[in-house]
C-alpha cells in the first residue's frame, strides 16, 4: 500500500465551485480532509461535500471546521479527529482487550 498525498485548495464561494475542483482530484486518492471556514451548521458544502465523495468516488473524507479548531481544548480536538480519520480508513482505533462479562448477555442502557 502507498501513500498519495495531494494538497488542493477549493477556491469559490459556491458548492459549484467546489465541486468542479475535486473532480481534478487524482483518482487513487483514499481519503481527502478539508478545512472549511466557519461553523459545521453554515459551512459552504460541508454535507455536499461529504455525500459527494462517498457517494460518486467511494472515498473517505473529513471536514475539519475552523471555528472548531479555535475552540479550548485543541489537543482533545485533534485527539479525535485523528481517531474518526483512523477509523474512516480502515483502521481499529479501540480494542476492549478483556470483556468484563464474557459468557453473559450484556446491555448498554445508553
Amino acid at each position: 500500500m502507498y501513500l498519495i498525498s495531494e494538497v488542493v485548495y477549493l477556491i469559490g464561494q459556491k458548492f459549484q465551485d467546489y465541486k468542479n475542483q475535486l473532480n481534478i482530484i487524482n483518482q487513487e486518492i483514499q481519503m481527502c480532509i478539508f478545512l472549511l471556514p466557519g461553523a459545521k451548521k453554515n459551512a459552504v458544502g460541508y454535507k455536499e461535500i461529504k455525500q459527494l465523495l462517498i457517494q460518486e468516488r467511494g472515498v473517505a473524507s473529513q471536514c475539519i471546521c475552523l471555528k472548531t479548531l479555535q475552540g479550548k481544548g485543541l489537543r482533545s480536538i485533534c485527539n479525535k479527529i485523528l481517531v474518526q480519520i483512523c477509523a474512516k480508513i480502515g483502521g481499529i482505533p479501540w480494542i476492549v482487550s478483556e470483556m468484563p462479562f464474557e459468557n453473559m448477555p450484556t446491555v448498554n442502557p445508553f
